[in-house]
């Protein structure tokens, strides 16, 4: 999926241009002008490119979308926002394979593979506009197996996973938080990453959770003594699981950012 080419360009080239006009400034390639008289100019640009294209309004303006889940058995959900702000939930409709919200001037590059079994879709924010800034919204069916693969620069990430099945993944940010309710079965771990945002972790009543930690020096790790228990140095495990429940394994991993452990109220 390429970026349509009305998409704005004005200020990047902007940027670009004043950046190079003092560059050459500095290194005396133009002895007699000063090029910071010229900045003037460029806003006077700028303003009229404000006036007839608009080029620097942010657009919050998201678009729904929805796919059939037809004969998909698993499914690889592929996000990459940025710093876009991300919020992933439950869809309880069986003939639904996804749906949500996402940017007016993209859709979900999706594939499927030859047996017709497997879905691969992507939501990835080099195909939207910069100016768009909404947050992305998606829901994905509860009854087959999902490999998230989510990742944010900036961007928080709020993963209510509460019914779903979880094939391994990796979920991680740079320096947005995470907000994680566990799914109810883990066929392979799910890796958990935030460099100096805070990680947060709930298990739903009755889940058998077991999270495993790896931080440094600089992070915390806080557990509810009402939700988990200390089985190892940095090995939590829920309390009071049901009888019959799978087992839901965690790897969270953080260098700056603390970790919490609680259970939902």
């Amino acid at each position: 999926m390429k970026q349509s080419a009305t998409e704005p360009f004005i200020l990047p080239f902007l940027v670009a241009l004043i950046g190079l006009a003092l560059l050459l400034d500095r290194f005396l390639f133009f002895p007699n002008i000063d090029l910071l008289s010229l900045i003037p100019l460029l806003l006077v640009i700028t303003g009229l490119a404000l006036l007839f294209q608009g080029d620097f309004e942010l657009d919050n303006v998201t678009r729904s979308f929805g796919i059939t889940r037809g004969s998909v058995q698993s499914a690889t959900i592929e996000l990459n926002s940025g710093e876009i702000d991300v919020a992933v939930g439950a869809l309880d409709r069986a003939d639904r394979l996804i749906a949500g919200q996402y940017a007016r001037s993209a859709r979900p590059l999706l594939h499927v593979d030859e047996a017709r079994t497997h879905a691969y879709l992507r939501l990835d924010r080099a195909n939207t506009y910069w100016s768009n800034t909404a947050k992305w919204e998606v829901e994905l069916a509860l009854n087959l197996p999902w490999q998230p693969i989510i990742s944010t620069n900036l961007g928080n990430l709020a993963l209510n996973l509460h019914g779903l099945i979880v094939d391994g993944g990796v979920v991680a940010t740079g320096m947005g938080d995470i907000e994680l309710v566990c799914p109810r079965e883990t066929l392979h771990p799910l890796t958990i990453m935030s460099q100096m945002g805070t990680i947060q972790v709930v298990c739903p009543t009755g889940y058998n959770v077991e999270v495993s930690i790896e931080g440094t020096i600089f992070s915390r790790v806080r557990a509810d003594q009402h939700g988990f228990e200390q089985i190892h140095a940095l090995k939590y495990r829920s309390l009071h699981p049901t009888a019959a429940a799978p087992v839901v394994q965690l790897i969270v991993k953080t260098t700056f950012g603390d970790v919490y452990l609680a259970r939902a109220s």
